[in-house]
């Protein structure tokens, strides 16, 4: 296991894996809720390096190589690719979707 993050509600986590899978595991159960091999379509052949819940559990967060990719909690659907420089190493969701949502003000102006 390289990364774990814990839902804002306490009752799901996350967690992946040297081989790219990306897990979702009921605390309220006690078990495995999802698995999923994960592919990144920005950063092929990278391996997963963090994840993060948003703080209203409303998106999460996969670093893979140079970017960290959003996805939305309900559909998983990619919501957002932010590829940097070298390698992530860490990062504060709720800063991240801050900065987007800022980025995207400005640009509709």
């Amino acid at each position: 296991m390289i990364a774990l993050s814990c839902h804002p509600t306490g009752k799901l986590l996350l967690s992946i894996g040297a081989d790219n899978t990306l897990k979702v595991w009921n605390l309220v159960k006690g078990r495995l809720a999802y698995a999923t091999c994960f592919k990144s379509k920005t950063s092929p052949g990278n391996t997963l390096n963090l994840v993060s819940w948003s703080g209203d559990g409303a998106y999460y967060a996969i670093a893979v190589g140079q970017t960290v990719e959003i996805y939305d909690t309900d559909s998983a659907a990619e919501v957002y690719v932010i590829k940097g420089a070298t390698k992530v190493s860490c990062f504060d969701l709720s800063q991240v979707i801050t900065i987007i949502i800022s980025s995207l003000i400005k640009q509709r102006s």
